[in-house]
């Protein structure tokens, strides 16, 4: 199996978007091209210390980090059934 690249996992996202949630927290919503959307997080301790631009840069990592989970379980399924010999996935694949 090869490796995921964080090319392999941003392919599918049609689009970003940030959303600051209260006065320190910060969402980043990773739209993907199906519909469904991935959600990261980042909140600041301090309002004092809160930084837009650094809480939109933490929200995507998360993000990111999220949706390549959703990839790599994605990734892993298919493989699995491509190898697996139990009846219901021959029939899937139309070999029984």
């Amino acid at each position: 199996m090869q490796r995921l690249t964080e090319e392999d996992i941003m392919k599918d996202v049609r689009k970003i978007d940030y959303q600051l949630l209260g006065k320190k927290t910060t969402a980043c919503i990773l739209t993907l091209y199906c519909g469904f959307e991935v959600i990261g997080l980042s909140a600041c301790m301090s309002l004092d210390w809160f930084d837009n631009s650094l809480g939109e840069q933490f929200a995507l990592v998360d993000a990111k980090h999220k949706l390549w989970e959703f990839v790599s379980y994605k990734v892993q399924d298919i493989a699995f059934e491509n190898k697996c010999t139990c009846e219901e996935c021959l029939i899937k694949r139309g070999e029984i």
